[in-house]
C-alpha cells in the first residue's frame, strides 16, 4: 500500500507540475464532440459530392455520346449536299440535252468504225460507210447513212443494190452491238429470210455466211431448207401428232 500511495503522490506531482485542471479536461471533451461532429458533416459532405462528381461524370460522356453523333449527321448531312450537288449537276446535263450529245459524240466514232471494219469483210465495192447523227429535242435523235464510192463521192444508202444494202443493215447491227458490249460471242437471227424473193435470199444466205468472219457462232431460227446450205450443224424440230420431235443434224 505504501508503494501504491507513493506511486500515486508522484503522479499527482507531476500532474501539479503540467498545470492540468479538470475544467480543462472536459473542455477538450466537449471540443472533441464539436470536432467529431463537424467530422461526421464534413463526411457526409464528402458522399454527396462524390455522388454529384459520379453524376457530373456520367452526364459528361452521354455529352460526348451526343457529340460523336452529331458529329456523324454532320458527316451525313455532307455527303447528303455532295450527293445533291451531283444530282443537281446530273439533272443539269439530262435537261439541257447535253447527255444525248455527249452519247452521240462518244459512239459515233466507235459504232462508224466497227462499221467500216465489218463491211471490209463482205462483198461491197463502196470503200467507207459514214455514219451521221444528227441530235434533235428528243432522245431518239436521227441517223443517215452515205457511202463512199471509189472515187470518194458521197452516195445514199438507198443507191446499193439489194445484197448490199442487207449487207450494211446487218454490220450495223453488228457494229452496235460491238459498241455496246465488246466482242461479239455469238448472233440469233428470227425468220432473216421472210417476204424476200430468191434474189434477196441468196444475197441475205451469203451475207449470213461472210458474218461467220464476224461472229463466231450465228444461229437462224427458219422454216426456209433453204438455210441448210449454209449450215454447219443443224437441230431439226418437228411436230408429231401432239408432241416434238428434236433431231440433231450434220449438213451436207
Amino acid at each position: 500500500m505504501v508503494e501504491l500511495k507513493r506511486s500515486v503522490d508522484e503522479l499527482s506531482r507531476r500532474i501539479q507540475l503540467l498545470g492540468f485542471r479538470r475544467q480543462d479536461l472536459e473542455q477538450m471533451r466537449r471540443d472533441l464532440e464539436v470536432l467529431s461532429k463537424q467530422l461526421r458533416e464534413v463526411h457526409g459532405d464528402l458522399g454527396n459530392l462524390e455522388g454529384k462528381l459520379n453524376q457530373v461524370k456520367g452526364r459528361h460522356q452521354e455529352v460526348e455520346n451526343e457529340i460523336a453523333q452529331l458529329q456523324e449527321k454532320v458527316k451525313e448531312v455532307e455527303k447528303s449536299r455532295r450527293a445533291k450537288e451531283r444530282l443537281e449537276k446530273l439533272r443539269k446535263v439530262l435537261s439541257e440535252g447535253m447527255l444525248q450529245s455527249y452519247l452521240i459524240s462518244t459512239l459515233k466514232g466507235r459504232i462508224e468504225n466497227n462499221l467500216n471494219d465489218i463491211v471490209s469483210m463482205f462483198d461491197i465495192s463502196y470503200t467507207r460507210i459514214l455514219v451521221n447523227m444528227t441530235q434533235t429535242k428528243t432522245l431518239s435523235g436521227k441517223v443517215e447513212l452515205t457511202a463512199l464510192n471509189q472515187s470518194g463521192q458521197q452516195l445514199s444508202i438507198g443507191m446499193l443494190s439489194g445484197g448490199e444494202k442487207i449487207a450494211v443493215a446487218l454490220a450495223l447491227r453488228l457494229a452496235i452491238a460491238r459498241a455496246l458490249t465488246g466482242e461479239i460471242g455469238f448472233m440469233i437471227l428470227d425468220e432473216p429470210t421472210v417476204h424476200l424473193d430468191s434474189m434477196r435470199r441468196a444475197e441475205l444466205l451469203s451475207v449470213i455466211r461472210e458474218s461467220m468472219n464476224v461472229v463466231p457462232q450465228i444461229i437462224v431460227v427458219t422454216h426456209d431448207d433453204e438455210v441448210l446450205r449454209i449450215a454447219d450443224y443443224v437441230i431439226r424440230v418437228e411436230k408429231v401428232g401432239e408432241s416434238s420431235r428434236v433431231k440433231e443434224e450434220i449438213a451436207q
